[in-house]
């Protein structure tokens, strides 16, 4: 147990490490979370999975809302860095592309990536696209603030998506002691989705939860 807490802490170190770097308050209270787990005695994994719960939480709404806010604010900017410093041959191959509507990621996974460029500017593009995401983290604070007013908005928005999770997770809880012959598996669900707090996880999803809620109660007889 000792080894499995110990491992979990060394997870959450990494997390804390890939916060966005605008989330300064969040990644202060993780980092002071963090101390105060190395050195408690008898760490136990739960220890641990509460406050990668916690600080996910927390940090749920703010990464979906960058990443929005990047979807629609920063593409232009992205194609522009790329452009700029690929050799002139890549750019004029990547230039109509931009142009169109096509986004870099989707050339970069696409056949045509394959076929059009040669290796050398292969790499010379998905280098280009590193070096862009590690500037562009410490640009965050920048870019979050000249569009706030829109990141707040899009905060807003996911900060309730937040909550409707919540309360989906909440019900399906309820539902778990209506028959003592399916609590179990109901209570195996319902970690499952809280699992998906945690910092390190893959997110909860709404849609899994409204499916299971659905399944249950139609397994347990109940009207909406």
């Amino acid at each position: 147990m000792q080894n499995e807490a110990e491992a979990m802490l060394r997870e959450f170190k990494v997390a804390i490490n890939r916060l966005p770097i605008h989330l300064t308050h969040i990644k202060a209270q993780a980092e002071k979370l963090h101390a105060e787990l190395s050195v408690k005695e008898d760490l136990v994994p739960k220890d641990v999975h509460e406050v990668l719960v916690k600080i996910g939480k927390l940090e749920y709404p703010h990464r979906h809302a960058l990443e929005e806010l990047l979807e629609a604010e920063g593409i232009e900017m992205k194609n522009q860095a790329i452009i700029d410093r690929v050799d002139p041959a890549v750019a004029a191959k990547l230039k109509p592309l931009f142009d169109s509507g096509v986004g870099i990621e989707d050339i970069v996974r696409s056949d045509m990536f394959e076929a059009e460029f040669t290796a050398e500017e292969r790499y010379q593009v998905e280098d280009e696209i590193l070096h862009y995401q590690h500037e562009l983290r410490d640009e965050l604070p920048h870019f979050v603030s000249e569009h706030k007013t829109k990141y707040d908005k899009l905060l807003d928005k996911w900060q309730k998506h937040a909550l409707e999770l919540e309360k989906g997770i909440d019900k399906l809880r309820k539902l778990a002691p209506k028959d003592r012959h399916w609590t179990a598996e109901i209570t195996d669900k319902i970690e499952v989705f809280e699992e998906g707090w945690s910092v390190v996880e893959k997110d909860p999803d709404s849609l899994a939860i409204e499916k299971e809620i659905e399944y249950w109660q139609g397994t347990l007889g109940l009207d909406e």
